[in-house]
């Protein structure tokens, strides 16, 4: 067990709730204490017995009031327990997905999002913080059991000193190595189980659980019918894991076993001790002889709980290792630095952009020896429209991401009005970029909230406006709750759109972002979902102007008349109508020219052009 993980982890504690921190150390103490009184209140009534019997002495009556009120107080001090437990875990547990959710928020990149080191560590935050198998929210819990134990043995263990000095002793020295032993024991097991399976496995697990039971795996798994494989896996899995828990704990080392005899004959020896002397009238008398019975019981009652504590403050601060690793990883990278960092305002605050400007730029991706980009120069005049077109890996994608500042050039810089961009405010520059990537988001929340995040605090006309011009109108009138209606089949109010219907939502969201300031909008394969009408419908918008046409009210000065349009897709319907067109290949843009020029080159394009138009012949 890493003592200076779960050290660091109690002493934030006080940081997530010094009130409830101060009542669970009070509990922590109060209650072995209380253990204490109760054992000597039972030791009194059990010595007042006798000569109640004899004499009819009515004391016992007071003694096991005592007995009794101790008993009460012990059961409500554990109720009051498991109550404050149970709130300063879970505030626990929020304090440290706030802190690992503002990790990976802070960065204005995502290049720390696309690093397998960082997802597998952030999936461990997540799994701990969340439903998984161990969680911080246990740390309060076991720290108060663990404490109280402690004391309460060692209370237990200065009252038969106290009484009989040598049994005490040896009570005290042989069930502390026994507790340790059998703790070390199984810590070593548990461990041991979860190192040689590693949290990997147990996520393992429950990936093949889910591909069994959740619904976007269903068809596949029916239609394939590799249900039976499936369930063989996670059978498999379960069994391994199984059989190294089961190794463990067959596992009995010399130390353990010896421990354990010696506790047992002492135990045995002072039980026999007390029955001989309560036999033969010893000095001991009965109320101590029931204060030593109970000493000798203590240790019993803690080999489980006690056990079980520590293992769940060594298993339950794995998610706050995660996440320290995780804080030292990101420190270590240089595209994590934080939104907030200083950089020059953004140019042209009233949303225009005069040129962006792309100067040599060369990209690789970390861990990477290819370039996917090199040596690229492209220059993107206010107020035009431009499409990308380009085979798979040609690197438009990850053109896009570096215009929206998500990833910094390897070589060469992006320039805005002549600024470098990697010099710029982030947050001020990705406020002026609206996109709607290939795997835009599904937000499990209303539609309007869904095209209201294009702009918060926009209001309800502009975001009905961009719904309107994005044509969701079609279909959202028709749902339970019309805009107001929940998009996720999770839930029971909710609903699920089709393909192109939330394609048409991400792209009123990022209409929305361009009435609202932005000054770049990117559409990366923005028809790949839609029919024959909505692609052409799309097109006439993109690419022919973006006024009302009757949709939208009379609106004059429209900020998205003058706004930077990027489309890059597969679809020459879509980008023939561009102002102009650039063809990537190998990183770099081997031709740019209108659709007619591009055409009478018969270059690169027009063979692609032609070649998609034939499938359209007649």
């Amino acid at each position: 067990m890493n003592r200076s993980l779960v050290l660091a982890t109690i002493r934030m504690l006080p940081a997530v709730s010094l009130p409830l921190t101060l009542v669970l150390g009070f509990l922590a103490v109060a209650q072995p204490v209380l253990g204490l009184a109760f054992m000597l209140a039972v030791a009194r009534f059990v010595g007042q017995l006798p000569a109640a019997v004899a004499d009819g002495d009515g004391a016992w009556a007071v003694s096991l009031a005592v007995v009794a009120a101790t008993y009460v107080a012990q059961q409500g001090l554990t109720a009051l327990a498991e109550v404050v437990e149970w709130r300063l875990g879970q505030k626990l547990n929020h304090r440290l997905d706030d802190r690992a959710m503002a990790l990976l928020l802070a960065p204005p990149g995502i290049g720390h999002l696309e690093d397998a080191r960082i997802r597998d560590l952030a999936a461990g935050v997540a799994d701990g913080l969340g439903t998984g198998w161990w969680r911080p929210a246990k740390v309060p819990a076991a720290v108060r059991s663990l404490t109280a134990g402690i004391l309460g043995l060692g209370l237990a263990f200065a009252a038969a000193i106290w009484l009989q000095w040598w049994l005490g002793v040896l009570l005290a020295v042989s069930a502390g190595w026994a507790l340790y032993a059998v703790v070390r024991h199984s810590l070593v097991m548990i461990l041991g189980l979860v190192e040689a399976s590693g949290d990997a496995e147990f996520r393992r697990m429950e990936y093949e659980r889910d591909a069994a039971v959740s619904a976007g795996s269903a068809k596949e798994v029916r239609l394939f019918g590799f249900a039976p494989w499936v369930l063989d896996r996670w059978q498999e899995r379960l069994m391994r894991v199984l059989a190294l828990d089961l190794r463990n704990i067959a596992r009995l080392d010399p130390p353990l076993v010896a421990s354990v005899v010696a506790f047992a004959a002492v135990v045995g020896g002072g039980f026999a001790w007390l029955a001989y002397q309560t036999g033969s009238g010893g000095a001991i008398g009965l109320a101590g002889a029931t204060v030593i019975a109970q000493a000798l019981l203590a240790p019993l009652a803690q080999f489980g709980p006690g056990g079980q504590a520590v293992i769940n403050l060594a298993l339950t601060t794995r998610p706050v290792k995660a996440l320290l690793d995780l804080e030292t990883t990101l420190e270590g990278r240089p595209d994590t630095e934080p939104a907030t960092a200083a950089g020059k305002p953004v140019p042209s605050s009233d949303g225009s952009l005069s040129m962006i400007r792309l100067e040599n730029v060369s990209f690789r991706y970390p861990g990477s020896d290819k370039d996917v980009l090199r040596g690229l120069d492209l220059d993107i005049p206010d107020g035009s429209s431009l499409a990308i077109v380009g085979l798979n890996g040609a690197g438009k994608t990850t053109l896009v991401k570096l215009l929206c500042g998500f990833y910094a050039p390897t070589g060469g810089r992006i320039t805005v009005d002549g600024v470098d961009l990697a010099t710029l405010d982030q947050n001020g520059w990705q406020r002026k970029v609206a996109a709607i990537f290939q795997d835009f988001a599904r937000f499990p929340v209303s539609a309007y909230d869904n095209i209201g995040f294009g702009s918060l605090g926009a209001s309800q006309e502009s975001i009905e406006v961009a719904g309107r011009r994005a044509g969701v109108n079609e279909f959202l009138t028709k749902l339970p709750a019309g805009w107001d209606t929940l998009l996720s089949r999770e839930f029971s109010e909710g609903t699920d759109l089709s393909g192109g219907e939330w394609q048409r939502v991400a792209l009123g969201r990022a209409l929305l972002a361009g009435t609202s300031g932005a000054g770049l909008l990117i559409l990366d394969e923005p028809a790949a979902n839609l029919d024959v009408r909505a692609e052409a419908e799309l097109n006439s918008l993109l690419l022919h102007g973006f006024r009302d046409s009757g949709n939208s009210g009379d609106l004059t000065a429209d900020p998205l008349d003058q706004i930077t349009t990027i489309v890059i897709s597969h679809r020459f319907s879509t980008v023939r109508q561009a102002d102009r067109i650039c063809v990537l290949a190998d990183g770099q843009v081997v031709e740019s020219g209108s659709h007619e020029q591009l055409l009478a080159s018969e270059g690169q394009y027009a063979r692609m052009f032609t070649l998609q138009a034939e499938r359209f012949a007649v």
